[in-house]
């Protein structure tokens, strides 16, 4: 019998239809063998579990890489981790035990086949791999992947016309200088795909900072001044979010070091159709960087 869920019973992120008509939705089980599970949403929200596809690559299981436990609460610690393409006929997933990433066809009735899985290109450190967030640009037929743990956090895939995947070479750290082990769980991109935003979590993994014998985390650490200072990304420092220009061909320029208005900005969203992030405070901000970025590559161009 298949099993029926309410949308308030169910946490996750959501690629529906919101059409009032129903729809579908697609979230991962990050199990080590790790599957798609297909939902239908029913007019009144009702969910009905359809179907459940493996992906072909590995999730992390119940081990939680971020902070080294063998068991606890949010152990993939990530978002969009599944994203369908914008015309519906592909869905992405990232595989976070193997840093893989798997593609699938969108048949009729939302029902998923699977079309390939290939690596990111990341090596494993330990037990398990961190890739996390992905965001794709139809324009580019470019696939972003973010892992959690660098110092090459995003790498890239292309995508063909039949959703077959190629790993690329390019590589893109969020760390800085002062910062070798940042932990970013999330990247999108703007609705014009000119820029991917990455939302970085820590400044320093758990794994490094530690735990309380109660397995909560560590969060406060002595800084390179002997200070005590947050393990939070963007609380110290207000450099939380980083913005990569996204180039004609789909690669990505430097990283751009922004205030993410608070304390480990986790999620990046846009209002449909606007040019700004919904990131409450930030729409300013985001639309200053903007004008700064133009006037920066205007000066370039004048300089050559």
């Amino acid at each position: 019998m298949p099993k029926e869920m309410s949308m308030k019973e169910m946490g996750m992120s959501k690629e529906m239809s919101m059409n009032g008509r129903g729809g579908h939705l697609y979230m991962q089980t990050n199990e080590v063998k790790n599957t798609i599970i297909h939902y239908h949403r029913s007019a009144n929200g009702t969910l009905t579990e359809v179907e459940r596809v493996a992906t072909g690559g590995a999730g992390s299981g119940t081990f939680k890489p971020i902070s080294g436990q063998e068991s606890a609460p949010n152990s993939f610690e990530g978002a969009a981790s599944v994203i369908l393409s914008p015309d519906r006929k592909f869905l992405f997933a990232t595989n976070g035990g193997d840093n893989s990433v798997s593609s699938f066809a969108v048949g009729d009735h939302g029902r998923l086949t699977l079309i390939d899985n290939k690596p990111t290109g990341n090596a494993i450190e330990g037990k398990s791999g961190t890739a996390k967030s992905l965001a794709y640009s139809s324009s580019k037929n470019m696939l972003y992947v973010v892992h959690s743990f660098g110092p090459d956090h995003i790498r890239l895939m292309s995508v063909s016309s039949d959703g077959k995947l190629t790993p690329r070479g390019e590589k893109y750290t969020c760390n800085t200088p002062d910062k070798p082990h940042r932990v970013p769980t999330m990247g999108v991109l703007s609705p014009d795909e000119k820029f991917l935003l990455v939302g970085t979590t820590f400044d320093v993994p758990i794994v490094i900072s530690g735990t309380y014998p109660d397995g909560s985390p560590i969060l406060w650490v002595s800084g390179p001044n002997g200070e005590t200072r947050s393990v939070a990304s963007n609380a110290p420092d207000p450099d939380g979010i980083v913005i990569h220009r996204v180039n004609a061909d789909g690669t990505l320029g430097e990283g751009s070091f922004q205030d993410g208005g608070g304390g480990s900005p986790f999620y990046i969203a846009f209002l449909h159709n606007r040019r700004w992030s919904g990131l409450g405070p930030n729409r300013r901000r985001w639309q200053n960087w903007r004008r700064q970025d133009r006037t920066d590559r205007h000066k370039a161009r004048q300089d050559r």
